[in-house]
């Protein structure tokens, strides 16, 4: 971009999926955090993150046709979120809780340097491809204000900026 109009794009978009807990426990590594970093400081562009996060052990399949990197797709993972959120699933609903704990000890690597993150999780709900719309509005709602509570409360996270991306306003977590 930078050679054919002598400009640097603004914002950089990245995934924050290899720092899941599931993909950590595979093998996957990331320098997502570093790629931010240096984009911030460096090139003094706007960092935004999303978070293909996949299944928790025991939630995703692994077979000739499905992988644990993969399990972010609705085809690749056996969460029930409306079990989870109702209280009917409560190993299910530790292990978010674990990874949503483990993604803001990565988050907060950025709030200690001073980096400002436009923050995209549980994207694109309402479309049926993740495994976090794969249930009633009111559990993903759920989802997202504990994912929010839990970040900027117990973490406190102070340098995200919260983007709700959907296509279906039912799907909308509120202003709160």
């Amino acid at each position: 971009i930078q050679d054919i109009t002598g400009k640097e794009f603004a914002v950089l978009g990245l995934d924050v999926g290899n720092y899941s807990l599931t993909s950590q426990a595979n093998g996957a590594t990331s320098n997502t955090i570093e790629y931010a970093y240096d984009w911030y400081n460096n090139a003094g562009g706007i960092v935004q993150l999303c978070w293909h996060w996949t299944s928790p052990e025991g939630y995703y399949i692994e077979n000739d046709q499905q992988h644990w990197w993969s399990s972010f797709y609705i085809e690749a993972s056996t969460i029930d979120l409306d079990k989870i959120m109702n209280g009917e699933d409560e190993t299910g609903y530790q292990l978010l809780m674990d990874d949503i704990d483990n993604m803001a000890q990565q988050l907060a690597r950025l709030r200690d340097a001073g980096v400002p993150v436009l923050w995209r999780p549980l994207h694109e709900a309402s479309g049926g491809w993740f495994w976090w719309g794969n249930c009633d509005p009111e559990s993903y709602k759920k989802l997202w204000n504990v994912m929010y509570d839990k970040m900027t409360n117990e973490h406190n996270l102070t340098n995200l900026i919260w983007v709700w991306n959907g296509q279906d306003p039912t799907y909308y977590p509120g202003d709160e």
